[in-house]
C-alpha cells in the first residue's frame, strides 16, 4: 500500500507541475495555475467538509505544491530570458 501512495504522489506532483507550466506559458502569466489550484482546493475542502484521510491530505498538498512550483518555474524562466510564447 505504501508503494501505491508513493507512486500516486509522484504522479500528482508531475502532472500538476506539467499542466501548470503549460497553462502558464499559454496564458502568459505566472499566477494562473496556482490560482486555479487554490480555487479547486477550496472547493474540494468545502465539498468534503475537510474529512480527508492522512494519505489524501498528503496527495492534496503534493498536488498543490506542484501547481505552486509551476508558477515559480515559469516566472524564473522568464526572468532568465526565455520567451515562453511571448510576442
Amino acid at each position: 500500500m505504501f508503494t501505491y501512495w508513493t507512486l500516486l504522489y509522484i504522479l500528482g506532483i508531475v502532472s500538476t507541475f506539467g499542466f501548470g507550466v503549460a497553462l502558464n506559458m499559454v496564458v502568459r502569466r505566472g499566477w494562473v495555475a496556482p490560482l486555479i489550484a487554490v480555487c479547486l482546493a477550496g472547493y474540494t475542502l468545502l465539498k468534503t467538509r475537510a474529512h480527508l484521510t492522512g494519505p489524501l491530505w498528503g496527495l492534496f498538498s503534493i498536488c498543490l505544491a506542484g501547481a505552486l512550483l509551476s508558477g515559480w518555474a515559469v516566472r524564473s524562466l522568464r526572468r532568465r530570458g526565455y520567451s515562453l510564447f511571448t510576442r
